[in-house]
C-alpha cells in the first residue's frame, strides 16, 4: 500500500514559503522523501527559473486538488505529458519561448496550435462582487481541436478588461514583486 501525501501552499502576500517565487521546493522535496507519492499544486513548485519536482511528485491544478480533497474528484497517475497550447493568431515569440522552456524543464510533449477563429475572454464584475466574464469562440475552438491527442489543454489568450481593472491589477502586482 502506498503512502500518499498532499502538500498545499496558500496564495497570498507574506507567506513564509511558496507562492510566486517557488521557494517551497526544498520543503516539498523533504516531504516527498518520506512519501510514496506527494500531490502538489502550482504554488508549491512553480518558479520563474527553476522547478525541482522529484519523480514521486504528482502535479495537480489547484481547483482540481480542492475537489479531490472534498471527495468529488478522483485522481489517476498520468504517464504522458501531451499538452496542446492554443493561441490566437499570430503565434508570438514569447509563446514559443515559454513552451520551449516547459519542454526543457519538465519534459512535456507540447504542441502549439494557432486558432483559425479568435478565442476571447472578457472580464465582467458581477453585481455580487464576484468575478465573471464572457467567452467567445469556444465552439470554434472545440471543433478545431477535436482530432488532436492531448492530456491537457492550455488556452493562451489575453483577458479583456477595462482600464481601471487593469491598473488595479498592475498596482497589486507591483506590491508582490
Amino acid at each position: 500500500m502506498d503512502f500518499n501525501g498532499v502538500f498545499i501552499i496558500p496564495t497570498g502576500l507574506g507567506a513564509e514559503i511558496g507562492g510566486h517565487a517557488g521557494d517551497a521546493n526544498p520543503a516539498a522535496k523533504l516531504i516527498a522523501s518520506v512519501c510514496d507519492n506527494l500531490i502538489i499544486h502550482p504554488n508549491v513548485v512553480n518558479a520563474s527559473d527553476i522547478n525541482e519536482m522529484t519523480e514521486n511528485m504528482l502535479y495537480v491544478e489547484g481547483s482540481q486538488l480542492d475537489r479531490f480533497l472534498q471527495g468529488t474528484l478522483g485522481l489517476q497517475k498520468v504517464f504522458s505529458n501531451r499538452i496542446l497550447v492554443v493561441v490566437n493568431a499570430p503565434v508570438m515569440n514569447e509563446t514559443i519561448n515559454a513552451v520551449s522552456a516547459a519542454r526543457a524543464t519538465i519534459g512535456a510533449d507540447i504542441e502549439i496550435l494557432e486558432l483559425e477563429h479568435p478565442f476571447t475572454m472578457e472580464y465582467k464584475k458581477r453585481d455580487d462582487g464576484t468575478a465573471g466574464g464572457i467567452v467567445r469562440g469556444g465552439v470554434e475552438l472545440l471543433k478545431q481541436i477535436k482530432d488532436y491527442k492531448f492530456d491537457a489543454l492550455a488556452i493562451h489568450t489575453p483577458i479583456e478588461c477595462n482600464t481601471e481593472i487593469s491598473k488595479d491589477y498592475l498596482f497589486i502586482l507591483s506590491w508582490i514583486i
